[in-house]
């Protein structure tokens, strides 16, 4: 495990992968977090300067955190393929 710092506006609870995903850009801290699901993270990896993985106690990907995201990604235009409606 990793002693990677965290930011405290995560909204993650119970595991479930049909739990929406959540992208959230926080202006204020330059910080875009993407949720993939919502369960609460057991352990975070910094895989490169500023990018931090969340995985739940079973070891699944539940989280993407991107420090100084304005310079990593331009959230101006989101497009989205093949996903699937319900």
């Amino acid at each position: 495990m990793s002693d990677s710092p965290r930011r405290s506006n995560r909204r993650v609870t119970g595991y479930s992968r049909r739990g929406s995903m959540n992208v959230h850009d926080d202006a204020e801290t330059d910080s875009l977090s993407i949720t993939l699901s919502e369960p609460v993270s057991a352990e975070s990896r910094e895989v490169a300067p500023g990018v931090v993985v969340d995985f739940d106690a079973d070891g699944h990907l539940v989280g993407i955190d991107i420090d100084r995201g304005s310079q990593v990604v331009d959230l101006s235009r989101v497009e989205t393929h093949a996903l699937p409606v319900q």
